[in-house]
């Protein structure tokens, strides 16, 4: 069953979008809790990205002109498997005087040393910057794949 784009799970935790979702499929994503992203990201053959829709996976009511584009999994979520997989850390922090948030993202993986991945950019909110710093993330692993 076709559902409406929201942007939280039934928990507040924000879902990530399109773009994320294919990077982190691209990078190997798994979720680690063992319970499967109840959502993902499918496209009808033969249209671009931008026309993607959303279906519950786990239902299996993927229709037939319809195939799997990327499962789409919370931001933390992704934050949580870069941290503890690739030890690739993203912080989000908030600027007083310009009364916005922040990310880096970087490693402590000891071979790697101590890098930062991505310049400092401002966003409205907490979640706009937790995704791209995510985001980030997924790209530097991408380019190390």
């Amino acid at each position: 069953m076709m559902k409406t784009m929201k942007q939280y799970n039934e928990y507040e935790d924000k879902l990530v979008s399109v773009e994320t979702a294919l990077n982190a499929e691209n990078a190997g994503y798994k979720n680690l809790s063992n319970k499967y992203d109840v959502e993902c990201f499918c496209i009808t053959k033969g249209t671009t990205k931008d026309k993607t829709l959303i279906t519950d996976e786990w239902s299996g009511m993927i229709p037939d002109d319809m195939s799997l584009l990327a499962h789409r999994p919370t931001i933390t979520g992704l934050q949580k498997w870069l941290r503890e997989v690739h030890f690739i850390h993203v912080y989000v922090g908030f600027r007083t005087n310009l009364q916005k948030y922040y990310s880096w993202t970087y490693t402590l993986d000891m071979e790697r040393k101590d890098i930062n991945f991505s310049d400092i950019e401002v966003f409205d909110n907490y979640e706009e910057a937790l995704e791209f710093g995510v985001n980030e993330g997924l790209k530097k692993l991408l380019e190390d794949l």
